[in-house]
């Protein structure tokens, strides 16, 4: 705090103190200043006023000193901090000179090494300009092969133009193909087209196909019914056959042929009719051929008779 501003705090409580105890005040404002002030007190005012004073001075120079002392203290701690941190800097310092000697130590055994390398590279170098006259010969092989090439593609821009040419030609023939199968594509659309229509037709075609076949499963429907009955006749013949006619011959129909053999024999003893015995015994062996392959003829046809056909 500045003076001006300790002489208006002190005014300031002794006014407050002077009011609360009961005494009269004196005539002094925020805009009038500290002579204006004590210029209007009395002693028993004054007298306060000095004390008020005197420990508002003795307060500031406490708080003063109370400030000094922590910056002090900070001013300390700082030095403090930054001898520590010189003396790591230092530390660091040492380190770095220890590295800094060991980093020219290996810098001496490094230029040793270079030396040796130098003398290394000098006698490369006397080789190299050994080999620099072989590349020299080598450059020139080489730039005549390069003119050879030079010559070459020369050639080839010429074949290439010639070639732009008939791609030109090219380009043109494939417009005309190009065209020609617009055209080509055109009429298979047109036959596609036709096609459809085509299609169409039989899509109706197979609707009345459809209708008729519908018809005539009804028709055969009753066919079947029909089919049925003449294949029930069919068996029903072929097991009357197969009774009547035998496949093999039995004891009867050989008693049968045997006692008309003797017969013929007996009617044919007298001398006048023993001319007729052998044609009479022959027509009996050529009846009994005939009913043999009849038997086997029917025989193999009966079963064909009840044989079905699959619907």
């Amino acid at each position: 705090m500045t003076t001006e501003q300790k002489y208006k705090l002190a005014h300031a409580m002794n006014m407050c103190f002077l009011t609360s105890s009961g005494h009269a005040g004196y005539k002094c404002s925020s805009r009038m200043g500290h002579r204006e002030c004590s210029t209007n007190m009395d002693d028993r005012a004054f007298n306060s006023y000095n004390t008020f004073f005197a420990n508002i001075h003795s307060l500031c120079l406490y708080v003063s000193n109370r400030n000094f002392e922590r910056h002090t203290s900070q001013l300390l701690n700082k030095l403090y901090q930054g001898a520590g941190a010189a003396q790591g800097l230092l530390a660091d310092m040492a380190q770095g000179l220890a590295a800094h000697q060991a980093e020219q130590r290996l810098l001496q055994d490094g230029l040793a090494k270079m030396r040796d390398e130098q003398r290394v590279i000098a006698a490369g170098m006397r080789e190299g300009l050994q080999q620099l006259g072989a590349v020299q010969l080598q450059a020139a092989a080489i730039e005549l092969q390069v003119n050879r090439t030079l010559a070459m593609e020369e050639e080839l821009a010429a074949r290439q133009g010639r070639l732009l040419s008939r791609m030109g030609d090219l380009e043109a023939l494939e417009a005309q193909h190009a065209a020609a199968a617009g055209q080509q594509w055109r009429a298979v659309l047109e036959a596609a087209s036709r096609v459809e229509e085509r299609q169409a037709a039989h899509g109706a075609l197979q609707a009345a196909l459809a209708e008729k076949s519908a018809q005539l499963l009804a028709h055969s429907g009753q066919l079947q019914g029909a089919m049925e009955s003449v294949l029930a006749a069919q068996r029903r013949t072929s097991d009357l056959l197969g009774r009547v006619l035998g496949g093999h011959w039995t004891l009867k129909d050989l008693a049968f042929y045997l006692a008309a053999g003797a017969l013929a024999t007996l009617l044919t003893g007298p001398v006048g009719l023993q001319s007729a015995r052998l044609p009479l015994l022959a027509l009996l062996f050529l009846t009994a051929f005939c009913e043999r392959l009849l038997r086997q003829y029917v025989h193999s046809w009966v079963p064909l008779l009840g044989e079905t056909m699959p619907l």
